[in-house]
């Protein structure tokens, strides 16, 4: 029956553990009207498996006959069977924000449920564990009082302790024992925690276990009270992204996000990683979305990275050219290949380097296999965006292209000095003067 309860404890803490995760996900979609789907899609992915877990619960405690804890679960079975026979159980990711508070308060009182079930578990099995635990202590000293004058007698407390636990059910010298009959274990169980209930924990006997536990006690606080008060523990920063207190403009309140979509909602894009097909797709989301609600006011591009793919690089710079709001690039650290080139794209006069940035441009590269014909489809097309790719950096710096084409067939590298002599930036700036280039802000919004 024990791996019964294990079970049964196992599966709440998993249950509850869901509707936490499902929490959490609402709460971060609160801060995250950039895109939903990440959150949504999380949330998904644990509401059949929980589910499941209820379900198999609420079937453990019928077959193992605990009727009262298959009632509080019952409920709970026939709301999650009646939202997935009506297909309302999954999250809609078009209504998320029109339904957040009402699934925020749906999930918070299922958890609470959840808790209150594990609750009663644990509580039964604790009782279940204890009420074994005073019939084998009693067993055991009917067996200590028999053969004590053969054992060493250390402890003067275990000794009293034990003669008073078994003095009831001993007549004379002759111990008598008498196993504990199962009608009486809530007697039991808690005449041990009430002293002054009438059963054979109860009785009126000399109390030395109490005696000694309050010596014990009065030399503790004793010997505590003449230390001095100890240095208060400092907690840590938890890892992970950091948050940073923001108000949205339009709101009371200040808010903790984490600092990347604190960045995105002043404008600020980082591109800090190989760009590839996912991490091009969500810098393109978020400048969509930026130049849709605001096209009167800048895009921040900084540019710390190795460049990346072709295909996903060259998407970034053609949505750059298509938006309404101008893009400002700045490289902090490193921009090399097509990075290089995404910042080269920035607004004519907004694109900054700091003094230490190192800026490395070279003819795209690729490789190609299969039959001939093939690979000299592939090779064509290869030459056919070098070519693009050396107009439009002929368009943003002012050299010829002739230059270009001679300087990049090997990888060229540029200082920040060097860059902005060539053409590919237009100043290069010192910390304090970034502040300066920032648009003005409502001082009540923003980043606290």
């Amino acid at each position: 029956m024990q791996d019964w309860h294990t079970i049964l404890s196992f599966s709440e803490c998993l249950s509850a553990e869901s509707k936490s995760s499902k929490l959490m996900c609402l709460a971060d979609l609160e801060f995250d009207y950039i895109n939903p789907y990440d959150s949504s899609s999380r949330i998904n992915k644990v509401v059949l498996p929980e589910y499941i877990i209820v379900g198999v619960l609420c079937g453990f405690y019928l077959v193992t006959g605990h009727w009262i804890m298959s009632l509080f679960c019952a409920p709970y079975v026939y709301y999650n069977v009646r939202l997935y026979r009506q297909r309302n159980h999954l999250v809609d990711v078009t209504e998320i924000f029109n339904l957040l508070p009402k699934e925020k308060k749906q999930r918070l009182f299922k958890l609470f449920y959840l808790v209150f079930i594990l609750f009663l578990s644990l509580f039964w099995r604790i009782e279940t564990a204890f009420t074994l635990f005073l019939q084998a202590s009693n067993s055991f000293g009917f067996w200590f009082l028999e053969h004590k004058s053969a054992l060493p007698i250390r402890s003067l407390f275990f000794h009293h302790y034990l003669t008073m636990a078994v003095a009831p059910y001993t007549t004379g010298s002759a111990p008598r024992v008498s196993p504990p009959s199962t009608s009486s274990v809530a007697t039991k169980l808690y005449s041990g925690l009430k002293l002054q209930s009438a059963s054979p924990f109860g009785a009126a006997k000399p109390n030395v276990t109490a005696d000694f536990y309050g010596k014990v006690h009065k030399s503790l606080q004793c010997r505590y009270a003449n230390h001095n008060p100890s240095r208060a523990l400092i907690r840590m920063m938890p890892i992970g992204t950091p948050r940073v207190p923001y108000r949205t403009p339009g709101e009371g309140t200040w808010q903790w996000v984490d600092l990347w979509n604190a960045l995105y909602r002043e404008r600020v894009i980082f591109i800090g990683q190989e760009i590839d097909e996912e991490f091009s797709n969500q810098i393109l989301a978020t400048m969509l979305y930026l130049d849709s609600i605001d096209n009167s006011k800048k895009l921040y591009m900084y540019i710390n990275g190795p460049g990346g793919d072709l295909t996903p690089s060259m998407a970034i710079y053609d949505t750059m050219q298509s938006l309404q709001s101008a893009v400002a690039t700045h490289c902090v650290g490193y921009a090399y290949s097509l990075a290089a080139f995404l910042l080269t794209a920035g607004e004519k006069g907004n694109r900054f380097a700091m003094p230490l940035s190192r800026i490395a441009l070279q003819s795209p590269a690729g490789a190609a296999r299969g039959q001939a014909d093939d690979i000299q489809n592939e090779a064509n097309e290869l030459l056919r965006i070098r070519d693009y790719l050396f107009n439009e950096l002929a368009k943003k710096t002012g050299q010829p292209v002739e230059k270009i084409t001679k300087d990049l067939s090997r990888m060229k590298r540029f200082n920040a000095q060097e860059a902005l002599e060539y053409g590919l930036i237009d100043r290069i700036v010192r910390p304090p003067r970034i502040k300066a280039d920032a648009p003005p802000k409502d001082a009540g919004t923003g980043l606290g």
